[in-house]
This record gives C-alpha cells, sequence and structure tokens, in this order.
C-alpha cells in the first residue's frame, strides 16, 4: 500500500488518483442508538471494482485499494446530519454532491434528504463524473446503500428531539425504527451480534466498546471487513464527532482488547485468591452441645 493520504469515497482524493476515482465498493455499518445519542461505526477497507465478476467477489483484504478509507460524510455548516453508504460508492458520491447543490446553505430535513438519495440512486441511466469504469461493467448493475442519520422533532411531541436513521436503497427507503441497523458485507455476521440487546439504556462508553469488539469479530469472519475503525457519535442537539482521531486498526482494538481482558481475569483471580485465604482464616465455631 502506497503512503498517501486517506482515500475518500466523495472527492476521490488519495492513491494518487489525481482527481479522477476509481469506481469502488466495500464497508460494513453499524448505527446504534443508545441513551446517550447515535454511534455510527464503519470499518476501513475500499475495494476497486473488477470487470471479471468472479476475480470481483475474491478479492480478499490485501486486493483492497485502501485500509483507512473515510467512508462518513457531514452534511450541513455546521454539520446537523451524518451520512455514509456501502456497495458501489460512486452513487453516494453524485447523490452528495447534487444534495448539496440544492440545499444551497438550508437545512433539509432527514426525510427530503432520503427522498433525494433515492431519486439520485433510481436513476435510469447514471454516467459519473471523472469515474474510472472497467470495460464491460455496467454501472446499473451495482447498486449502493445509503444511511442518514440525526435527532429529529418528535412527531408526538414536537418540543422532544428522537434520534433518526433512515436506510436508502434505489426501490425503498425505511425509517429504522429499530435500536440498531447493519449493512455492507460483514452485516450478516453482525447481525448475530446485535439482535436481541436493547442499546436504549446502555450509555455511550459502552456502545463505542462494543462496537469496537464487534468490528473486531466482523473482520474475522469477513474478508472485506477490516483496516482503521472510525466511530461517530451523534448527540441529542446533532452536535457530531468522531470518537477518536486518528483512526484505530483493528489489529490495534484486539490488542488493546486483550490486554484489557487478562487486566480483568488477573484482577478477578486475585480477587478470588484474597476470598479463599479469608476463608481458610476464618476460625471455626465449635458445635454447642447440650446436656440432660
Amino acid at each position: 500500500m502506497m503512503e498517501s493520504e486517506p482515500f475518500s469515497l466523495v472527492d476521490g482524493v488519495g492513491l494518487g488518483l489525481g482527481g479522477t476515482v476509481f469506481l469502488v465498493q466495500g464497508t460494513t455499518i453499524i448505527m446504534i442508538k443508545c441513551i446517550d445519542g447515535i454511534l455510527v461505526a464503519t470499518d476501513g477497507l475500499i475495494f476497486k471494482v473488477l470487470a471479471d465478476k468472479e476475480e470481483d467477489a475474491g478479492q480478499k483484504k490485501s486486493d483492497a485499494l485502501d485500509t483507512r478509507a473515510y467512508k462518513v460524510e457531514y452534511i450541513g455548516d455546521p454539520p446537523f446530519m451524518l451520512t455514509t453508504a456501502s456497495g458501489t460508492t460512486v452513487w453516494f458520491r453524485s447523490m452528495l454532491e447534487s444534495l448539496k447543490e440544492r440545499m444551497k446553505g438550508k437545512e433539509w430535513n432527514i426525510e427530503k434528504c432520503a427522498d433525494h438519495a433515492k431519486t439520485v440512486l433510481s436513476q435510469k441511466s447514471f454516467t459519473p463524473k471523472n469515474c474510472e469504469i472497467p470495460k464491460d461493467v455496467n454501472i446499473m448493475d451495482y447498486g449502493c446503500t445509503i444511511l442518514f442519520a440525526r435527532y429529529a422533532p418528535n412527531p408526538n411531541q414536537p418540543a422532544s428531539m428522537i434520534p433518526c436513521i433512515m436506510l436508502v436503497r434505489k426501490d425503498e427507503i425505511e425509517d429504522i425504527k429499530e435500536p440498531y441497523i447493519c449493512v455492507g458485507s460483514g452485516s450478516g455476521f453482525a447481525k448475530t451480534l446485535l439482535e436481541g440487546k436493547d442499546f436504549s439504556n446502555w450509555k455511550k462508553e459502552v456502545v463505542v466498546r462494543f462496537l469496537e469488539e464487534t468490528m473486531v469479530l466482523i473482520s474475522k469472519k469477513d474478508v472485506r471487513t477490516g483496516g482503521d475503525i472510525a466511530i461517530y457519535y451523534i448527540s441529542s442537539n446533532n452536535s457530531i464527532s468522531p470518537v477518536y482521531q486518528p483512526f484505530k486498526s483493528v489489529v490495534l482494538l484486539e490488542m488493546e482488547h486483550n490486554h484489557d481482558k487478562e487486566r480483568q481475569e488477573m484482577a478477578e483471580a486475585k480477587r478470588a485468591s484474597k476470598r479463599s485465604r479469608k476463608t481458610e482464616r476464618a476460625p471455626k465455631k465449635k458445635r454447642k452441645t447440650w446436656k440432660f
């Protein structure tokens, strides 16, 4: 991997591309609504779309164009919404460019942004700008899933704000009512780790920890998930910020978590040893005998 600026799904910088972007795909995304806000996690791998479908499907981590790609974009100045995408992300790039042009500095609600994204994704014909498309590849055969996240007024109580996540594909818009959503190549395994959990009472720090561990586990199961993990936080007043900067690699996160686990196990063993010694030192009570 050549040293350069991280690849961006939107402006195509990095990898010495000189303003022309490859047709790329990838991204495992998890969004969770918790008691403190919305947490968004993405991996850092990005892959070039290959003309040969068998070769394309067989790409591994070592084939990635970049391992630290930026996959999240802010909407608004100052930001009031976050968006990201999975699949063939040239659609995402086109959607964002036209969205920002149409908004003209105004603040659109999440439903309007989702409607615009669906309009872009459902075009009957599409020729991406400044994009290197392999010969014999029909861009219309490649899809994209876009997610928007922000806090919005509660329809039943307009004075209060609720976390909102919208999923957009070319044939659907879904208002995510569940406490989480996962999309992308690693989403199948991710769902097995997320199902049955009530995140509504989880604090931000606990969810961050869970997301780190989850992305590490997914990267072991899915050949297209890995690289640097990015986690973003959206508060109830729509303040958006990365949880840590720079992003942390899967390898580093696994080392940190293994170290923490070892410390916890050592601490528990120490407590168990103390309990055992106390039991050994405790004087035995004499049994009373009764004389008649």
